[in-house]
């Protein structure tokens, strides 16, 4: 099982179906003390089960505190489950998987995206939890999430398969209702490299980036979390981050091109009347050379007239230069925030990172 993020949601599946019940006393071809009989070895059958998982939690318990004894958790680790508000129980879930902190190089040594196109931030493999080491501050809270996805996953494999039924089907039905394309996607995409694992992994996605769940969810995740919701508010910051950047440069290319659209016209309009004038100042010149103005208020009022002229386009070539100083302002600011995305991807995306 592993995060996949996007950088930062579905045909509806239903619970199968049980048979129906007969009505009281109707005949189903046993006896009636064959019914006594059966009705008992399946209380039997229960209480054992109930006494075998009671058995199984004990001895999961003391391997857990050996496994953590052995590898006691760094303070970078605990740090995680601090943020991200484990409790007791979540915290020994995730130190008995001993995760792991991983430069790039080690992190994708450990883990392993199946040829999926999305970025890779953890994984839950053989018992253990490996998460690639964010050391952008800025993006840092997308480790912490990571952190308690992976744990979820550990948990969700510790579930007893009737509870897992209960829980699968809830999962289910938020699935549906959130309809979420974001989510969508992802959860297809996880099917294509994970076959079979669409709950496991809504088990981890739902329980992080999801505030607004159905009650019996909440109660659910109150077994691992004090504070859900601080988890998915993590969630959302380091998700923000990518789409504040995103919608800046979308912002300065709604205003580039709508300059760009007012240089290009008024250069070209610029380019007209400049022709336009040359032409009119040469049959000026012309004319006054021949004697064409009798009085000499005719010659001023031509005159002035061209130089009318001319100032106006000197004033557009002054407003053309003032807009494309502004066109190169927008345009470096635009650079720096795609630089300012590359250096975010390079330090979220292992791949990126191991490549330099």
């Amino acid at each position: 099982m592993r995060r996949q993020s996007k950088i930062q949601e579905a045909e509806i599946v239903s619970a199968p179906k049980t048979s129906g019940r007969a009505k009281p006393g109707a005949n189903d071809g046993m006896e009636p003390g064959r019914k006594r009989k059966l009705t008992r070895k399946a209380i039997i059958i229960s209480v054992l089960l109930v006494i075998g998982y009671g058995v199984w939690d004990n001895w999961q318990f003391l391997w857990d505190q050996y496994v953590i004894w052995q590898n006691p958790p760094s303070s970078e680790v605990m740090a995680m489950a601090e943020r991200t508000t484990m409790n007791d129980y979540a915290q020994r879930i995730f130190y008995a998987s001993v995760p792991q902190l991983n430069d790039a190089a080690t992190f994708n040594e450990n883990c392993t995206n199946n040829g999926s196109e999305l970025v890779l931030l953890g994984c839950f493999y053989r018992g253990k939890i490996y998460i690639f080491n964010i050391t952008d501050e800025e993006i840092a809270g997308a480790m912490y999430v990571t952190a308690a996805h992976e744990m979820l996953h550990a948990a969700y494999v510790r579930l007893d398969p009737l509870e897992k039924i209960q829980i699968d089907a809830q999962l289910e039905m938020m699935y549906e209702q959130l309809n979420n394309t974001e989510l969508n996607e992802l959860v297809a995409n996880y099917e294509e490299s994970e076959p079979g694992q669409k709950h496991n992994e809504l088990h981890s996605i739902i329980g992080t980036e999801y505030a607004e769940l159905t009650p019996a969810l909440e109660s659910y995740y109150a077994r691992y979390f004090d504070d859900q919701d601080a988890v998915v508010a993590l969630s959302n910051q380091y998700k923000q981050v990518f789409k504040d950047l995103e919608n800046a440069q979308k912002e300065l290319e709604v205003k580039m091109a709508g300059l760009k659209a007012k240089i290009d016209e008024d250069m070209t309009s610029y380019d007209m009347e400049l022709i336009k004038l040359n032409v009119d100042i040469d049959s000026f010149n012309k004319k006054n050379s021949s004697g064409g103005f009798v009085t000499d208020a005719q010659f001023n009022s031509a005159r002035n007239a061209l130089l009318a002229r001319k100032q106006a386009l000197d004033d557009l070539a002054g407003q053309i230069r003032v807009d494309v100083d502004q066109y190169n302002e927008w345009a470096e600011e635009y650079n720096k925030i795609g630089g300012r995305g590359q250096e975010l991807n390079r330090s979220f995306n292992s791949q990126a990172a191991e490549i330099e």
